[in-house]
């Protein structure tokens, strides 16, 4: 046996996700599929804002949230985080959470109901990776 350093082929990937979801099962976990939520803002022809997020295992995972440095203070991130959150909530989802880095502004999501629950320090080097989470 040998280790080999390539990435996975598509049928490698198959067998990964399929053993996966076995795994999940034989603990009564479901397999889910992701389930996305996207959310995208313009003023004009210029973008100001977009979130990207998911459902799974019935939890919103926030993946990505960014607002235009112009038009940061204005509220339009907490409006894309609200419309996240109300998308998920529609389809039963009591809880969220999300990763940030201590240079991301996470005051924002404290602002905005969540709490942290995980601080790993010098992660990247000089800052860190938060982890918060939110009761919605």
């Amino acid at each position: 046996m040998q280790i080999r350093d390539t990435e996975f082929t598509d049928e490698e990937e198959l067998i990964i996700a399929r053993g996966l979801r076995e795994m999940a099962e034989t603990h009564s976990i479901p397999h889910d599929e992701n389930d996305y939520i996207y959310g995208s803002l313009y003023d004009g022809q210029t973008a100001i804002g977009f979130i990207k997020s998911w459902i799974y295992h019935d939890w919103l995972y926030i993946s990505d949230l960014w607002v235009h440095k112009d038009y940061r203070g204005q509220s339009i991130g907490s409006s894309l985080l609200q419309y996240a959150e109300n998308k998920a909530k529609d389809k039963g989802i009591e809880n969220a959470h999300l990763w940030t880095a201590s240079y991301e502004a996470p005051e924002f999501y404290i602002k905005n109901g969540y709490q942290l629950c995980l601080r790993l320090e010098n992660k990247p080097k000089g800052h860190d990776s938060l982890h918060f989470r939110k009761t919605l």
